[in-house]
């Protein structure tokens, strides 16, 4: 518990407040709707526009662009949780390779949900044991 409380929470802040800091910066999506014309925002649906967001974002490996979707959706039970999934995958790897020991690359490849660096962390592997 005092290892998750060392690595995972101080990263964690670190994320919200990099988050906060910016938020203006990364506002721009709701600006955009109120951009749309009126009879486009009319024909979408409120679930249309957060799918649509979902969707521009998932893949982005973005930790500011998927802090700024739960903050917006926080009560969403179909894509929210995939995007927290999807911010803890980025700290499992941030994490990683900041201690950059062999338990942290194993650890990460045993745990990890989407692969995305599966490859650098295999090779990182290879290094460490050297």
């Amino acid at each position: 518990m005092r290892i998750l409380t060392k690595i995972f929470l101080p990263i964690l802040l670190m994320c919200i407040f990099a988050f906060e800091a910016d938020a203006q910066k990364y506002s721009h999506y709701n600006n955009n709707a109120k951009e749309e014309s009126e009879s486009e925002v009319k024909s979408k649906s409120v679930e249309e526009v957060k799918v649509e967001r979902y969707k521009s974002i998932k893949d982005s490996r973005d930790l500011k662009l998927y802090f700024s979707f739960i903050m917006d959706y926080p009560k969403d039970e179909a894509l929210t949780p995939e995007i927290r999934n999807r911010v803890k995958e980025m700290i499992l790897w941030k994490t990683a390779k900041k201690k950059n020991e062999k338990e942290s690359y194993e650890k990460y490849l045993k745990q990890t949900k989407y692969g995305w660096y599966k490859s650098e962390a295999n090779e990182k592997l290879k290094i460490v044991k050297k």
